[in-house]
């Protein structure tokens, strides 16, 4: 059965973590993402604005955002 979900990560603390050799094995699975999402410096005394998001398939993410654009929760009064 297929249902159409979008898989997103935030790796906004672990997603560095997953780089690292020693532990991919700890983050199983990520590679499936559709979408990440990742904060550089999180982690550190420094405070950043600055975020990161991820897309595997350019093309899907486009649909994915296009189509949510204009569903009903979003539209105006």
């Amino acid at each position: 059965m297929i249902y159409k979900l979008w898989f997103h990560v935030d790796g906004a603390y672990g997603g560095p973590a997953a780089m690292e050799d020693s532990r991919r094995a700890l983050f199983s699975g990520l590679e499936l993402a559709d979408s990440m999402s990742t904060m550089p410096i999180n982690g550190s005394t420094a405070r950043s604005i600055v975020g990161c998001l991820l897309f595997r398939d350019e093309v899907k993410a486009r649909q994915a955002f296009s189509e949510a654009s204009e569903a009903d929760y979003i539209k105006g009064p």
